[in-house]
C-alpha cells in the first residue's frame, strides 16, 4: 500500500468515536497503553476526555463540525481553551497538581490564532497546554489505527466506485425485460432485508439505464431521470387516497409490480419523480395503511391500551414482527425485555440467512448495553450484561457485496451524523440569513425544504428499520436545530418561501424528542410570542387529538399499571411522561389556536393535573405560562378553577406566576367572577400573612382588581384595617398604585415615604443590561415608591424625596433624568421597573432619552434594547 501520507483523511463524525481514535493515537505516539477514556456522557468530566495517569497528561476532544464558517469555529475553540482549562485546573488540584500538560485535540486545523493562544495560556497557568489539529492527528494514522477507523476504505473502494453499466454488476439485471420488470427486480433485490434506504444510497446505481447519456439522481422527495423510458413508466399512473389505482386492464402482473415499485418509492421519502423535460412532473403516494396496534397506540400517546396490549414473544412470529416489538420496549423504556427480544431476533435471522437484519439486532443491542450501562443501577447481573454487549463488534459481520454499504452506514452511525452536520449546517445558514435580515439585508434563499427532507429521512430510516439511536443526547440536538431553524425562518417571514406555520409533523417531533427548556431559549432569541399552527384535520396525528389522547390516560389506571412493572422501567416512563406533558403545554401556548381548541387543551390540562402521582413540580410554571399567554380565550370558570387548584396544591403552588397571571388578566380586562364562597374562600387563601414571603401583598391587591365592586369594597375593608392596625411600606404602596387608596387619604403616602429605611431593605441584583451594574443599587419598596410617584405626577424636587439622592446612581438618574451624568448611564434602565406609570415617566423624556439610547443601539446592535426601545418610545397604549 502507498504511505499513508499520501492521502487526506476525512475527520471522523461522530464525536465518541473521535474520542476513541485520539486515545489510539496517543497510545501509539507516547508508546503505552496508559491512556484510556474518562467518565461517561453525562458525568461532570472536569474537562478531561482522555487521560494518562502514567505520562501525566489530560486531553479534551472538541468535536467540530468543519463545514461551517471558520471564524465561528475559531471563536469556539479559543473560547474552549478557557472554559476546559479552568475546569480542568480544579479537578487538577484536588489530585495534588498530579497532571502537567493538557492537549486539546480537534478535527478543526492547524490555526495561527489557535497555537498563539495555547502558548499565552501556557505562560499564564504554568501548565503545558497544545492544540493538535486533525492534520497533527492523522500524522499517525498507521498499521492497527488504520485497520479500526479507515480500513473500510480499502475494503469497499470497488463496491462504492463500481461502474454499473459493467458486465458483472452487483445487481445483475436482464436488460432484456421490459423496464418494469428491471426496475422492480432491482428494487426487490435492493429491499429484499431492508426497508429503508439512508437517503444518499438509494436509486444511484441506476442499473437499468439504457443509453450513455442517462443520468438520474435523487434530491430533496424527488428522484430526476433522463430515462425517457423511466419516466413513461409512471407518466400514466393514477393514485386515490394515498393508493395505486388499479387501471392495468387484466395484466395483474403488471399493476403488482407497480404497486410495489411505488409504494417503495413512497416509503423511501420519493414523493416525486421528474423527467428530462419541461413540466414532465408526476407526483406518487402509494402508501399502506394498517389497523393501529400496540405500537400505534404507544406513538399516538395512548399509553393505557399500549400497555394492556404488550405483545409477548412467540418463536412463530416474523422476523420483521419481533424486531418491531424490541423496538418497542425500547421506546417503552423497557430495556432488559428489548435486550431478550433483540437477542432472540438476533438467533432467528442467522437462521434465515438475514444478514442486514442481524446486523441491525447487534447494533441495537450494542447500544442498549450503553444504556443500561448507565441506569439500572440496582440490577444484580449488570457487570455480565454490559461485558456481554459491550464485546459486540459491527466490522467483524460479513454482509453480501450488495449491502457493504448499508454495513458502513449502520457500524459507523453515518446514517446519523451525516444528517446531523447536515441539519446544522443548514440550521446555521438560517440562523446568518435571520440576523442577516435584522441587518436589512433581504435574501430570497431558503433551506425549509432541505431541513425537513433529511430530518424526515433520518427518523424514517431510524423508525422503520427499527434501529435503536433516537435516545441519544444528540438527537436532541438535531430536534433542537431544526426547531432554531424554523424560529429563525418564521421570524423572517417577509421572503421568499420561509416558514409561515408550525405543522403537526414537526409538533409530534418536537413534542416526542424535544426539550422545552431549550424551545423557550430559542423563543426569547426570535423574539416570538405566538405562532401559527397549520392543522391537518383528517390525519391521526395532529396536535389537539394527540394531546386529548395523552390527557385521556386513566389516573387510576396508569398508577396500578406502573406499580406493577420493573422500578427502572417505571421511572424512565414517568420521566418520558413529564417531558411529554411539559411539551405540549409549552406548544399549546405559543400556537395560535382557535378558541374551541384552546379550551379543548385546558380541558386535558385538567385531566393531566389530577394524575398527582406522576406529575413533577416543575410542570407547574408550564402550566401557570399556558394560562398567561392564553387567558383571552379560556373561559371564566376554567380561569376560576385554576386558581382554586394552584392555592389549594402547595407543591404546584408559585406567587409570582400567579402574580403575572393577575396582572395580565388585569391588563387585558378580564374579571374573576366569583360566588360569595368562592371569594371568601381565595381571600383566606391569598392572606398576605399566610405566606412566608414578600409577595403576599402585591398578590393580594392584584387579586383585588379582577374582583366585582361588592367583593372590592369588602376587600378594600379588610385591607384598610390591615394597613391602620399595623402599618405595611409594601402593602401601603400598592394600595396607591391600584386606586384602593388615594395619595392624600390618612397621610398614607407621607407614612410611606417616612417609613423607608433601606439599610433594612434586601438589595435587588444591579445587573438591569446585559453587564453588571455594580452602582446601580434597587430596593423593592423604593422601586414601588417611585411608581406611586409617577402614577400620581408628583414634583421630584419636592424636599419629600431628598432623602432619596445618593443611593445610587439608577435612582439619580430617575430624579434628574434630563442633567444626569450619561457617562453613568446603563440604557436597559428604561425599563428598571417596568410599570406602564414608569413608561409614561421615561416618555415625558424621550428628547435625552432617545438620543442616549440610540447610541447604544447603533453601537452595539442590541435587538433586545431595539424591542424595549420601540415598546415604551413607539407604541402608543402601555
Amino acid at each position: 500500500m502507498k504511505s499513508l501520507s499520501n492521502f487526506q483523511f476525512f475527520p471522523i463524525i461522530n464525536d465518541r468515536v473521535f474520542e476513541e481514535f485520539v486515545c489510539d493515537i496517543f497510545n501509539n505516539v507516547d508508546k503505552t497503553n496508559s491512556y484510556e477514556l474518562f467518565g461517561r456522557k453525562g458525568q461532570n468530566q472536569h474537562g478531561m476526555d482522555i487521560y494518562s495517569f502514567e505520562k501525566a497528561t489530560v486531553i479534551q476532544c472538541k468535536h467540530k463540525l468543519i463545514t461551517r464558517l471558520d471564524q465561528k469555529v475559531r471563536e469556539e475553540l479559543l473560547s474552549d481553551f478557557s472554559n476546559e482549562l479552568d475546569r480542568f485546573k480544579s479537578y487538577n488540584e484536588e489530585m495534588g497538581g498530579h497532571f502537567k500538560k493538557f492537549i486539546i485535540a480537534s478535527t478543526y486545523k492547524n490555526d495561527a490564532h489557535l497555537a498563539t493562544q495555547c502558548n499565552r495560556l501556557s505562560i499564564q497557568h504554568n501548565i503545558v497546554l497544545e492544540y493538535w489539529s486533525w492534520e497533527r492527528l492523522t500524522r499517525y494514522i498507521q498499521g492497527d489505527i488504520f485497520d479500526k477507523y479507515y480500513e473500510f476504505f480499502r475494503n469497499s473502494i470497488e463496491v462504492y466506485y463500481r461502474n454499473t453499466t459493467s458486465s458483472n454488476p452487483l445487481i445483475p439485471i436482464d436488460k432484456q425485460q421490459p423496464l418494469v420488470k428491471q426496475v422492480y427486480d432491482f428494487l426487490s433485490t435492493r429491499f429484499k432485508d431492508i426497508t429503508i434506504l439512508h437517503s444518499r444510497m438509494f436509486l444511484n446505481e441506476n442499473v437499468f439505464e439504457r443509453k450513455l447519456n442517462d443520468y438520474s439522481r435523487r434530491s430533496v422527495f424527488k428522484y430526476t431521470s433522463y430515462n425517457e423510458d423511466f419516466y413513461k413508466l409512471f407518466a400514466d399512473l393514477e393514485f386515490k387516497n394515498n393508493k395505486l389505482v388499479d387501471n392495468f386492464s387484466q395484466d395483474r402482473s403488471q399493476f403488482e409490480m407497480m404497486d410495489f415499485i411505488t409504494r417503495t418509492l413512497s416509503e423511501n421519502g420519493i414523493k416525486t419523480i421528474l423527467g428530462n423535460k419541461y413540466g414532465q412532473v408526476k407526483k406518487i403516494t402509494n402508501i399502506v395503511k394498517k389497523p393501529d396496534d400496540y405500537f400505534d397506540d404507544f406513538e399516538k400517546f395512548k399509553f393505557i391500551d399500549a400497555f394492556k396490549a404488550l405483545p409477548l414473544y412467540s418463536e412463530g412470529s416474523s422476523l420483521n414482527e419481533i424486531l418491531r416489538q424490541g423496538y418497542f420496549y425500547y421506546k417503552m423504556g423497557d430495556l432488559l425485555t428489548a435486550k431478550k427480544i433483540f437477542q432472540n431476533a438476533s438467533i432467528k435471522a442467522q437462521a434465515e440467512d438475514r444478514k442486514i437484519t442481524y446486523l441491525i439486532t447487534q447494533h441495537n443491542l450494542l447500544h442498549l448495553g450503553t444504556f443500561i450501562e448507565w441506569g439500572y443501577y440496582k440490577l444484580p447481573e449488570k457487570n455480565e450484561i454490559i461485558k456481554e454487549l459491550k464485546n459486540i463488534s459491527l466490522d467483524e459481520i460479513e454482509v453480501d457485496a450488495i449491502d457493504i454499504k448499508i454495513k458502513e452506514t449502520i457500524a459507523r452511525s453515518s446514517f446519523f451524523t451525516s444528517a446531523k452536520e447536515s441539519i446544522q449546517s443548514y440550521s446555521d445558514k438560517v440562523d446568518e440569513f435571520y440576523y442577516g435580515h435584522l441587518r436589512g439585508v433581504r435574501s430570497s434563499s431558503n433551506f425549509e425544504d432541505e431541513l425537513h427532507y433529511e430530518y424526515s429521512t433520518l427518523h424514517s430510516f431510524i423508525s422503520k428499520n427499527y434501529i435503536v439511536y433516537d435516545d441519544y443526547s444528540d438527537y436532541k440536538q438535531i430536534i433542537n436545530n431544526l426547531f432554531k431553524s424554523m424560529l429563525a425562518s418564521y421570524s423572517i417571514r417577509n421572503g421568499r418561501n420561509k416558514i409561515e406555520n408550525l405543522n403537526d409533523f414537526y409538533l409530534y417531533h418536537f413534542i416526542e424528542y424535544g426539550d422545552k427548556k431549550e424551545f423557550e431559549k430559542y423563543l426569547k432569541r426570535y423574539n416570538l410570542y405566538e405562532i401559527e399552527y397549520q392543522k391537518y384535520e383528517n390525519q391521526d396525528y395532529h396536535f389537539i387529538k394527540l394531546f386529548s389522547n395523552f390527557a385521556n390516560n386513566s389516573t387510576a389506571e396508569l398508577s396500578v399499571i406502573l406499580e406493577g412493572i420493573e422500578e427502572y422501567f417505571a421511572s424512565n416512563f414517568k420521566e418520558r411522561f413529564n417531558k411529554i406533558f411539559r411539551n405540549f403545554v409549552f406548544f399549546s401556548g405559543i400556537l395560535k389556536l382557535e378558541t374551541v381548541d384552546v379550551s379543548a387543551v385546558t380541558e386535558n390540562i385538567f385531566k393531566v393535573l389530577e394524575n398527582k402521582t406522576l406529575l413533577e413540580r416543575f410542570n407547574s410554571w408550564s402550566v401557570y405560562d399556558f394560562f398567561i399567554r392564553k387567558n383571552m380565550q379560556i373561559s371564566n370558570c376554567k380561569l376560576v378553577r385554576f386558581v382554586f387548584y394552584t392555592v389549594e396544591n402547595e407543591g404546584f403552588y408559585d406567587s409570582n406566576k400567579l402574580i403575572a397571571l393577575f396582572d395580565e388578566l388585569h391588563y387585558n380586562k378580564i374579571s374573576l367572577e366569583l360566588t360569595d364562597i368562592q371569594f371568601r374562600s381565595l381571600v383566606e387563601h391569598l392572606d398576605p400573612e399566610k405566606y412566608d414571603n414578600s409577595n403576599g401583598s402585591h398578590l393580594i391587591i392584584t387579586f383585588y382588581a379582577l374582583l366585582a365592586p361588592d367583593h372590592k369594597q369588602y376587600l378594600k375593608e379588610i385591607l384598610l384595617e390591615k394597613l391602620d392596625k399595623k402599618f405595611d411600606a409594601e402593602l401601603c404602596s400598592m394600595m396607591l398604585v391600584y386606586d384602593l387608596i388615594d395619595c392624600d387619604d390618612k397621610g398614607y403616602f407621607d407614612f410611606l415615604v417616612a417609613s423607608i429605611d433601606i439599610t433594612t431593605e434586601i438589595v435587588e441584583p444591579g445587573g438591569l443590561g446585559t453587564d453588571e451594574d455594580s452602582d446601580a443599587k434597587r430596593y423593592a419598596v423604593l422601586d414601588g415608591i417611585f411608581n406611586v410617584i409617577f402614577k400620581y405626577n408628583l414634583s421630584l424636587s419636592d424636599s419629600r424625596f431628598v432623602k432619596f439622592v445618593g443611593i445610587s446612581n439608577y435612582y439619580d438618574w430617575l430624579l434628574d433624568i434630563d442633567s444626569f451624568d450619561y457617562s453613568k448611564f446603563n440604557p436597559y434602565w428604561i425599563d428598571g421597573y417596568g410599570s406602564k406609570y414608569y413608561y409614561s415617566y421615561m416618555k415625558k423624556h424621550e428628547q435625552v432619552l432617545k438620543r442616549e439610547v440610540q447610541k447604544h443601539i447603533i453601537k452595539n446592535h442590541d435587538e433586545r434594547l431595539k424591542k424595549i426601545f420601540y415598546t415604551i418610545f413607539c407604541y402608543e397604549e402601555f
